[in-house]
């Protein structure tokens, strides 16, 4: 090192100091002859060399690097020569480690009473704590990072104040627990049972002394009064096996005690009280309170930007809920740490997310829990947090504490999520450690907890919008201010067949067939719902009712709604053909009446084949009657056929359905009726229909020798009208594979005898229409009307 030497004035004088005096300073003090040997050294000079007593040493012993003797040396003849003192700097090899020591020497000459120089006497001050001092107030400037500041700090510390191993603890408010926040050892540390270690009452009354504190023995200190049952347990036991045996704490305090630091040795008595005054020289508190402010804002830090991530997070219910336990996980280092919600419909608590650091802490993927089990049970009835230490032990958890599930947990803390007034959800971390959960992180994770329970609603919120924007059958599209677009759905991609890349960052106005409808709409202020043409990926144009509204000053831009009305104008259509039909079945009465009296009167006039031919036209018209009857039958603007009800006998109904019939058409039918057969309440010419509708449709397949059966009976309280006939077999009419007529069949049946209809008739007459039913070549049609009074009409 470079050395700095300063003259003083020349010196006549022999220096005497009483010995006791000259001991008690707390510099180094040292006699030498002209020769370099030692003749005298203080307490602190033999602690400053590693030695027990300077006798017999020469300067050679004490500075064996070149550089530092010839510095010596010269200053020494320079007092030896000159008669002045020196003021300088060098370093001293110590001799029990070979360490080297800075030192600062303010030397004299020594003379006789003749004046003749006969030695020197010096000073010799240790300046290892100003220049580590200088070194930790170095790392304090310029680490940002409180674990790489108080490594540096503990290797400076180990330089002057050798340690086996160092720790930085952390307290609680109430100073009855602690937990490890750094160590630093060359060898192999203890594995903890326990994160927050319970805190001896003897323990708390030493350190609420607030000042160092020196352990010469632990064995011995152990077995004091006050400490015996901390001499038992396992972790002091693991602790004194490793041969830890002497140890130096220093208290860090900010009004009160927050932190403490030891230093371990495996020798007895490795600390004195120069130790102790030397790690109070050195900023080691200023260094821990910096780390403790650094770790108070990577708290702080960590909740701001936790809250912020998930208020800013797009994501669905069980992507955030991940994020969440991802990062309480990572920031605690807790060994598990899941999210259950509640479901109130199946009764259970359901996993949702979880966080585990080793593959044995993990929940099974799936796990679901009773919502009266457990302590997620006990928090969900309490609305409490539990935070227990040692479930096992717990009197009051351990008969609720699911063993079976994880065997290895000991501790617990779980936190419900109130939202509402309700328990929707529960955190929970589980850990190996005892007393793994202190009071103050229990607190800031609730804190958290408390934010994201007010995002909780939000978010939800957000989802259900989000479902209804993608599952919505018509178009959504935003826009920003300018009319570009930003955001779709995927009717949108359907409606325009566009894909919402293509979409994204093109200007609405694009789409419209008409450049100027388009303009109106993005000019609008409220654009009003209009029907208008938007142009499709391929060229086509599709007609749409297209409205749109201003969002929020806050979030900007418009959003516009397009309903696709193809469909729409089909079923104008389909209404319009169905009045259609109406007017024409209703109009065609008079006019088939007329033909049916005119032929009638022919018929009853003529002979031979004219009689023939008369009588095969009035079939064919009686058929035409029978469809323009079904099509006057539709709904009228909503609004039904009217339903006149009287008492009929239905052999009257039949009789009067028969006569209508051409003679032909009559002499296939084999009809047999119940005697005393009750009567019905119903429509006459609704009935008359339904009877004509499946008689014609039966008669059309007749053979030449072949009957229609028409049969009318009694059976459980009801009146049955059962018709049945040979018809065509037509594979269409086969069952499908779930046991119905194919669609195709029944739209064959609709179109012969306006099955729906039928039903609706019946209905009506609070009975049932049942057919067709094939059986064989025959399909039989069953009309089931309740039976009114016995009395005969």
């Amino acid at each position: 090192m470079n050395a700095k030497t300063t003259k003083r004035a020349k010196s006549t004088s022999t220096i005497t100091l009483p010995r006791d005096a000259v001991d008690s300073i707390g510099s180094g003090a040292v006699r030498l002859n002209r020769r370099g040997d030692i003749t005298y050294a203080n307490e602190a000079l033999c602690q400053i060399l590693g030695v027990q007593s300077g006798k017999g040493l020469n300067l050679r012993d004490i500075f064996p690097d070149e550089k530092d003797f010839a510095e010596v040396s010269k200053n020494l003849k320079e007092r030896f020569s000159e008669r002045v003192g020196n003021d300088y700097c060098v370093e001293i090899t110590r001799r029990s480690d070979g360490a080297k020591v800075p030192v600062n020497i303010i030397a004299v000459p020594e003379t006789d009473e003749a004046g003749k120089v006969i030695g020197s006497f010096a000073f010799i001050r240790d300046l290892s704590e100003e220049r580590k001092a200088h070194q930790i107030h170095k790392h304090i400037e310029t680490e940002r990072d409180w674990r790489r500041m108080l490594e540096r700090v503990a290797e400076e510390v180990r330089e002057i104040i050798p340690f086996d191993w160092l720790t930085i603890s952390l307290y609680s408010v109430d100073l009855r627990h602690g937990r490890l926040l750094f160590s630093e050892s060359s060898g192999e540390m203890p594995r903890w049972q326990v994160r927050w270690f319970e805190l001896p009452e003897m323990g708390r009354r030493l350190m609420n002394e607030k000042r160092p504190i020196i352990i010469r023995d632990f064995e011995e200190f152990l077995s004091r009064p006050g400490w015996v049952e901390t001499r038992k347990d396992s972790d002091t036991q693991r602790f004194l096996k490793m041969g830890y045996r002497s140890c130096l704490w220093y208290p860090v305090l900010e009004g009160t005690l927050v932190a403490g630091i030891a230093l371990y040795k495996r020798e007895i008595g490795a600390y004195r009280d120069g130790d102790q005054k030397i790690i109070e020289i050195l900023p080691v508190r200023r260094a821990v309170s910096l780390a403790l402010h650094y770790l108070d804002r990577e708290e702080r830090d960590f909740r701001l930007h936790l809250i912020r991530d998930i208020a800013a997070s797009d994501k669905d219910s069980q992507e955030t809920a991940q994020l969440l336990v991802d990062r309480i996980a990572d920031h605690y280092e807790w060994e598990n740490v899941s999210l259950f919600r509640v479901n109130e419909a199946q009764k259970r608590f359901e996993l949702v997310a979880q966080k585990a650091l080793a593959k044995d802490f993990e929940i099974a993927v799936g796990y679901t829990q009773e919502l009266d089990a457990g302590i997620l049970g006990l928090v969900y009835m309490t609305r409490n947090c539990v935070n227990s230490g040692n479930v096992n032990a717990d009197p009051s958890l351990a008969a609720r504490f699911k063993k079976g599930v994880r065997a290895n947990v000991v501790s617990e803390v779980a936190i419900p999520i109130i939202v509402d007034g309700k328990v929707c959800a529960i955190f929970n971390s589980e850990h190996s450690l005892k007393n793994a959960y202190s009071t103050e992180e229990q607190q800031a994770v609730e804190s958290v907890l408390r934010e994201v329970s007010g995002l909780y609603k939000r978010i939800e919120l957000q989802q259900i919008l989000s479902g209804i924007l993608q599952s919505t059958r018509d178009a959504i599209i935003r826009t920003d201010s300018k009319g570009v677009i930003v955001q779709t759905n995927r009717a949108t991609t359907e409606l325009l067949e566009f894909e919402e890349r293509e979409l994204v960052g093109t200007l609405l106005s694009q789409y419209f067939v008409n450049a100027d409808e388009g303009k109106f709409f993005l000019e609008a202020d409220e654009p009003p719902g209009d029907e208008v043409a938007l142009r499709r990926k391929h060229g086509d144009s599709i007609a749409v009712l297209l409205s749109g509204s201003l969002l929020p000053d806050e979030v900007g831009g418009r959003v516009y709604t397009a309903s696709d009305l193809t469909w729409r104008k089909r079923v104008e259509r389909l209404e319009f053909l169905q009045k259609m039909y109406q007017e024409i079945g209703t109009l065609s009465h008079a006019p088939l009446s007329l033909c049916f009296s005119w032929i009638r009167k022919l018929l009853r006039a003529s002979t031979g084949p004219d009689k023939e031919v008369l009588d095969k036209i009035i079939r064919q018209l009686k058929k035409v009657q029978l469809t323009f009857d079904r099509a006057s039958l539709f709904e009228r603007e909503g609004t039904s056929m009217p339903f006149n009800p009287v008492r009929l006998g239905v052999p009257y109904v039949l009789d009067g359905v028969v006569a209508e019939m051409p003679a032909e058409d009559r002499n296939h039918l084999d009809v047999a009726i119940e005697s005393d057969l009750p009567p019905v309440e119903g429509d006459l010419f609704q009935l008359s229909f339904c009877l004509a509708s499946v008689l014609g449709h039966l008669l059309q397949f007749v053979p030449e020798d072949g009957k229609v059966q028409v049969g009318a009976y009694r059976h459980n309280g009801n009146v049955e009208i059962k018709i049945s006939g040979k018809t065509p077999r037509d594979e269409t009419r086969e069952l499908g594979r779930y046991g119905e007529e194919s669609v195709l069949a029944h739209a064959l049946f609709e179109l012969a005898v306006g099955g729906d209809t039928l039903h609706e008739f019946m209905h009506k007459h609070a009975g049932r229409f049942v057919g067709p039913q094939r059986r064989g070549d025959e399909e039989e049609f069953v009309f089931v009307l309740p039976a009114g009074s016995s009395e005969r009409i």
